[in-house]
């Protein structure tokens, strides 16, 4: 409503609570809510932790001791499984802080440590892991390009 003050804001800074994400269509338009970290909607199904608990050095490189109904990867299972219908339509899977810089800069980009804190990344290498996403079905189209805080 007001471009010309644009000039004047030098930064934006804001918190989030990881685990917490939206759904977008290829159109980047939302299909969901933001589905808080502490949704438990994935109990009512049995989502596949388990299996990325199970993955070879899964906490050493993921550096998440344990997963739970309220992580990421239970409720996009959920999603995947419940609404079929929508899922098909599902082009990005971004979390709240990764929303929020693709509507401030149109770049999608996520923060190392958010993105960590969902159990998909390689925090090593910082890296989405392909067999972690293999488990979902995802690919790393579906997500942000990951960077350290303070990247430009």
């Amino acid at each position: 409503e007001a471009p010309a003050a644009y000039a004047a804001i030098a930064a934006v800074t804001f918190s989030s609570q990881t685990n917490s994400f939206v759904l977008l269509d290829a159109g980047g338009v939302a299909l969901t809510p933001i589905v808080i970290w502490n949704d438990r909607r994935s109990e009512s199904i049995e989502p596949p932790l388990e299996r990325f608990l199970a993955l070879p050095e899964f906490y050493s490189r993921s550096g998440v001791p344990v997963l739970s109904p309220e992580f990421m990867v239970a409720k996009v299972h959920w999603f995947q499984e419940e609404t079929a219908e929508l899922w098909d339509r599902v082009d990005r899977v971004l979390l709240i802080s990764d929303y929020l810089t693709w509507r401030l800069t149109g770049q999608f980009v996520t923060e190392a440590g958010a993105a960590a804190l969902t159990g998909l990344v390689d925090i090593h290498t910082l890296a989405w892991r392909a067999d972690a996403l293999e488990i979902l079905g995802l690919s790393t189209d579906y997500l942000c390009r990951i960077a350290r805080a303070g990247t430009a």
